[in-house]
Parts: C-alpha cells; structure tokens; sequence
C-alpha cells in the first residue's frame, strides 16, 4: 500500500500543479429600452408645418399616450426574443411617475416582456438628466454586464446614450447602441457614427441577427409580422409598422441594403428584400403604402 501511494505521489510530482477548470457564466446582458417613440408610435415631437399639420400631430400624440395598444409592429416579438435568449430587458422613459399606470399598461397590453420600469419623478426633472442618471444609476450596479441601448432621435435619447459612451467607467460595458431614427435631421437628433439607426423592426432584427441577440428563427418571425404589417389594408396597421412622419430618403435605403448584404440566410435576405422594395414603392408626397402585389416581386 505504502509502495502504490509513493508511485502515486512521484506521478503526481512529475506532473507538475495541477490547474483547476471552472467555466465562468456569460456575462448578463441588459437590454435599456426607451418607450415613446422608440417602441410605441407616440409622434413626440410635431414637426412645425403649420398650424393645422401641428395641432394634428399633438392630437395624436395625446390619444397614443392614452392608448394602451400602440406599439411598433414586429417589435414586441423582439423584445419577447431577446429575453427568451436571457436579456434582462429595463424601460427607461421621460414618462411621470404619477401617470405610471398608462406605460404598465401598454407594455402588458402589447405583449412585451416583464421588465424594470424607471419613471421621472415629476416635471421640474429634465428628461436628459433623469435619463442620463438613472442608466448610470443601473450600470453601476451591474459592473460586469453587457448593456445594448434602445431609443430614437426624438427626445434626447441620441445625446444620453453618446455620453454614456464617452464615459470611461461605462464604453466598455455597451455593446450596441440602436436609435428608431423617426424623425428627419432638422427636426431630430444627429446620430453619432457608433450609433445604429434601424427604421422598422425589420431592418433592426436583422442588425440584432448579426451582433448574435436573435436567432434566424426569431428574425424570420419578425420580418413575417413586418411584412405582413407593410401590406396591411388598415392604415392604422401600416403606420405603426412605418410611421407616415418618418423620414426615407436614399441614405436610409443605402443603409438598409448594406443590411441585406450581410444576410448569409437566402430565405431572410430574399424576405427582407421584399420589404426594402415595399419601403422603396413608398409614395412620399402622399405617403401611400405599397400593396401586397408588391411582395412578389
């Protein structure tokens, strides 16, 4: 007995140390989500074209802000994916903390993942300061995660996700900023060049496709539900799947075929595509929807 330990030990020995393996968990993602705007058709921001244009923009502003069913289409199905994959998913909106009953009640109503939900305390708060310390305030508190970022160039959203940016204790941590770019450059917010805009659900999935937060099931269901959206007969349908006051001009359409060349899947990129041609067939004096003869093409 005393023989065999003594092998065991000079084995051992020649062995040299021994290292222990232990597989570390993947870092947490944290998905920060605005909402107005950004994931419901709010129109916060009227563009000044004249009075009766501006007083029926503000009209619909106040009745989607009392609406509880007013989302953008295909991307619930996002934000249902992304935290099936494991994304912890927190709502950080310029909304008051008195009215919180209205953005509970949308989010529950539209289908979107259970989630955190900051709020601003009252009006003599700015929404960009409240913004900017509330996401610090969660960064903070999760030093080792990775954070994507979702807004839109209407209220402030571009200018608090690019200081974050800039601040050294945080650019590491932010792995995808993604800006609804709703809002024409005159009117809205200038993106920063590490700043993705995506137009639609559609053109965003396949950008979450590409960093890896969608699978290509989970992108295909969201094209289906854009597409189906784009061809809607309801003009309710389609604005919510392409707002009438958001820009398209040949920047945006570039970029969206610089997203399909990225597309290995042939069934993706060939159903994407249909949705580009539905978005090029836009009439913008009239701000007509293409048909579903369309989608043959």
């Amino acid at each position: 007995m005393r023989i065999t330990l003594r092998i065991i030990l000079i084995l051992l020995g020649a062995l040299g140390p021994l290292t222990i393996a232990f597989a570390t968990a993947p870092a947490k993602t944290i998905l920060i989500s605005d909402i107005d705007d950004t994931i419901k058709d709010t129109q916060v921001k009227p563009a000044a074209l004249s009075i009766a244009a501006t007083a029926s923009q503000y009209w619909h502003m106040m009745t989607t802000i009392l609406s509880s069913n007013n989302s953008f289409i295909g991307i619930p199905l996002i934000y249902t994916a992304l935290a099936a994959n494991g994304v912890e998913i927190q709502y950080v909106s310029g909304g008051i903390e008195f009215f919180r009953a209205l953005p509970e009640k949308f989010l529950q109503s539209s289908g979107f993942p259970k989630g955190r939900l900051w709020l601003r305390p009252n009006l003599s708060v700015k929404t960009e300061d409240f913004k900017l310390a509330q996401i610090q305030k969660i960064m903070l508190s999760e030093p080792t995660a990775n954070f994507i970022m979702l807004g839109d160039n209407g209220e402030k959203d571009v200018t608090v996700y690019r200081k974050l940016k800039a601040d050294p204790r945080f650019r590491n941590q932010i792995r995808e900023v993604y800006i609804h770019h709703l809002y024409s450059n005159d009117i809205g917010e200038l993106l920063t060049s590490d700043q993705k805009p995506f137009l639609t659900a559609a053109d965003l999935s396949i950008q979450l496709l590409e960093s890896g937060a969608l699978t290509e099931g989970q992108t295909y269901q969201v094209l289906r539900t854009v597409e189906q959206g784009l061809s809607s007969q309801f003009q309710s349908i389609q604005r919510r799947t392409f707002p009438a006051f958001a820009p398209l001009d040949m920047s945006d359409l570039n970029q969206l075929k610089l997203s399909e060349n990225q597309v290995q899947n042939p069934t993706l990129r060939a159903l994407f595509r249909k949705i580009i041609k539905c978005l090029w067939l836009r009439e913008p004096s009239t701000k007509t929807y293409c048909s579903g003869s369309f989608f043959s093409l």
